[in-house]
């Protein structure tokens, strides 16, 4: 295996600014065979990039835009669906992690529904998933239809999209 450099950090610092609110697993993160053991375990193979990725400092981060400057819809509240997207996390390997974005217990799931994936990436309220399956591939899990489909990315364009899509949402919500 080649080893491959952890850009988070990097992509995170390119839509930076005071909007924003992050948390990672900073000295939890996993090592490079937990993850591998890990994966091996569902029968799915991760790439580099996405190893590197999560035992970085901000593998299994998740960053959202401050509450008092985007706050969280109330119950029952309408709105165009954009207007809840308001943050994006990397599932963590952290015990401490909240369950709603703890690897272990995504990954348990989907074996739960006869899926041969793991979670890796999701968006702030999306139902929808993004997961690695068996042939080390991105695939993006479409939870209505119970479907995935072939993400033609590496770990780290996807990240930078989601991103970049998360600063283009943050700016429309700000200057709305």
């Amino acid at each position: 295996m080649v080893n491959v450099t952890d850009k988070t950090r990097e992509l995170i610092f390119d839509i930076w600014d005071d909007y924003y609110y992050i948390v990672a697993a900073g000295d939890q993160a996993p090592t490079k065979n937990e993850v591998i053991n890990f994966g091996e375990k569902y029968g799915v193979i991760f790439p580099e990039d996405y190893i590197s990725h999560a035992v970085g400092d901000l593998g299994g981060f998740f960053i959202e835009v401050k509450e008092e400057l985007w706050p969280y819809a109330e119950e029952l509240s309408v709105a165009p669906f954009w207007e809840f997207l308001r943050g994006v996390y990397s599932y963590a390997y952290s015990e401490e992690a909240p369950e709603w974005m703890n690897i272990y217990i995504a990954a348990e799931q989907f074996k739960e529904l006869g899926h041969k994936v793991i979670p890796v990436l999701k968006v702030w309220a999306d139902a929808n998933v993004y997961c690695y399956n068996e042939d080390g591939q991105l695939v993006k899990y479409f939870n209505e239809e119970n479907t995935f489909e072939h993400v033609n990315k590496t770990w780290f364009e996807l990240v930078e999209h989601e991103l970049n899509e998360l600063a283009e949402r943050k700016n429309r919500k700000l200057n709305k």
